[in-house]
Formats: C-alpha cells, sequence, structure tokens
C-alpha cells in the first residue's frame, strides 16, 4: 500500500502522463483490462480515461477504479474528474517508480 508521501510523489510523475486507455459507453470489458495489464508490464504508473456523459460520472468512475484494483491486483493513486492514475509496483528494483 502507497503511503501519503508515496501518493503526492506519483500524482506529480502522472501529471505529463497521457492515458494510456479510454474506457468508453461498454464500460470496463476484457479487452480493456487484457490492455492495462499490458500497459503494466512496461509502466508503473498509467492514466485511463473514462468517457462518460452520465450526471452520476464521479460514481461510475470511483466503481471502474475499484473493479480495477481488484481485477489487476493495483492500487488508485487518484482520481481527476473522469481521470484515473493507477499505480501497479514492479518486481524488478532497478525500474522501481517509488523506493521502499
Amino acid at each position: 500500500m502507497i503511503d501519503k508521501n508515496q501518493r503526492q510523489q506519483l500524482r506529480k510523475e502522472a501529471h505529463h502522463l497521457k492515458p494510456v486507455t479510454y474506457i468508453g459507453a461498454k464500460e470496463l470489458s476484457e479487452s480493456v483490462l487484457m490492455s492495462i495489464k499490458e500497459n503494466f508490464n512496461t509502466r508503473e504508473l498509467l492514466k485511463i480515461k473514462v468517457n462518460r456523459d452520465d450526471n452520476q460520472n464521479k460514481t461510475i468512475v470511483n466503481e471502474i477504479a475499484e473493479e480495477i484494483n481488484k481485477k489487476i491486483k493495483c492500487e488508485t493513486v487518484s482520481i481527476i474528474g473522469s481521470t484515473i492514475i493507477l499505480f501497479k509496483k514492479r518486481e524488478e528494483n532497478s525500474k522501481r517508480k517509488i523506493k521502499k
């Protein structure tokens, strides 16, 4: 689990990232989950954009983030509007974004 200081560091690093996955009207499909998993093979930090026009967009984005966390075993760094920032620690120490 990442602590407050690590979360703040990761948010700064994610600021300049472009979203690698877009989730649209079909919501969270298996192909979207596979795309996210593949992106975690090369990175620790991902931005995901949820393209929804619902009045309950914040609730939907939170639910999608929780479902991704459960299925992929990653952590939500933050949710800003309809953008989700996710982190999954790598096993290789040399390429880690955050230090223990």
